[in-house]
């Protein structure tokens, strides 16, 4: 029943293991909180809905899960929604409007792998931070320039093509010092950058 879907997520049913693609799962995991007691949580690109449910196990007082299609065009999602007898919401929703068709705030946004899929960044991500109740902390996580992180510049090299990860839909690879910039203009403060692994940063902002 699990080996025959093509799982993004790794999870833990009982006694059977569903393999997932995503190799960065566990460095995520361990950057995420470990209690998510009395917060509202909001996971923008769920996918199988992996940090949603964990979310949820660890406490969390309601957890929406966003993505760009209907719940059950992933079958993965919908069997993992039906397996743990979740009651994760989930919507579908495009992130550039978003905000204007959800009237609530989260103290918590998990925003991962998703920054560097807009063509239009910036603005995507101000719409993300539009719905994070005062005192709430984004997670950001994304692929970012070693290059231009070296060099200590705020610049994102545009892709027009698939040549990160042949991928058509990754649009650019911002610097460290760039994502960072952009939280700040977004209303973020408190930035810290928590972890590197490889080609990938994770950062968290608070809304004050």
């Amino acid at each position: 029943m699990l080996d025959d879907k093509k799982w993004r997520h790794s999870f833990r049913f009982g006694d059977v293991q569903s393999k997932g693609s995503d190799k960065l799962q566990d460095w995520k995991l361990s950057v995420l909180p470990k209690d998510y007691s009395g917060k509202s949580v909001m996971d923008i690109g769920c996918a199988d809905g992996f940090f949603s449910f964990d979310a949820e196990e660890k406490g969390a007082d309601g957890v929406l899960a966003i993505d760009d299609e209907p719940r059950e065009q992933r079958p993965t999602r919908e069997l993992a929604f039906q397996l743990l007898d979740s009651k994760v919401r989930y919507k579908q929703l495009d992130l550039y409007d978003f905000d204007s068709q959800l009237d609530e705030y989260f103290d918590i946004i998990i925003f991962m792998g998703v920054l560097y899929h807009l063509k239009y960044p910036l603005f995507g991500l101000e719409k993300v931070v539009k719905k994070l109740a005062k005192g709430g902390t984004l997670y950001l996580e994304t692929e970012y320039s070693i290059l231009y992180s070296i060099m200590g510049q705020s610049a994102a090299e545009f892709i027009k093509d698939d040549r990160l990860q042949k991928d058509p839909t990754n649009w650019w690879v911002p610097s460290i010092k760039c994502i960072r910039d952009m939280m700040e203009v977004a209303g973020l403060s408190d930035i810290e950058v928590k972890s590197r692994y490889r080609s990938r940063a994770f950062l968290t902002g608070v809304l004050k």
